[in-house]
């Protein structure tokens, strides 16, 4: 089997939920995000970094250094999969809206009315099950 097979490689996940309601798990939010990028680990989302690894083993070495620096509040998730099953995440992101503009007719309406008004009238404004959702 090749050295660097995609389904040898792995990819290491970390999903995490830290509480920042006081200084403290601020501090431990702020160490525990510094720590994952220290040991090679990169944002996918706020709350979810990756990190690539050459096999299997490479990754349970980072996973053991991951737990090691857990904060002691909170919830924290690791999952490992492989380089064949990443390259199947479909990245999905809404469309961008373009600011409405202004016009004289519109001048005595108040901005929020107005704004509310235009995204309602876009084409990224759908209708789920009786309830209005925009995609921003």
């Amino acid at each position: 089997m090749d050295r660097l097979s995609e389904y040898r490689v792995m990819w290491i996940l970390v999903f995490f939920d830290l509480p920042t309601e006081t200084k403290e798990d601020k501090q431990a939010y702020q160490l525990f995000r510094k720590l994952l990028r220290y040991d090679g680990f990169s944002m996918f989302q706020f709350s979810v970094y990756v990190r690539h690894c050459a096999s299997m083993d490479n990754a349970e070495v980072h996973i053991k250094r991951v737990k090691g620096f857990v904060p002691s509040k909170g919830r924290v998730a690791v999952m490992c999969i492989t380089d064949k099953q990443f390259a199947n995440i479909q990245l999905l992101q809404a469309p961008k809206r373009e600011k409405p503009r202004h016009s004289p007719s519109n001048s005595n309406c108040s901005d929020a009315f107005f704004n509310f008004y235009q995204s309602t009238t876009t084409p990224e404004c759908q209708l789920y099950a009786g309830i209005q959702v925009l995609f921003t």
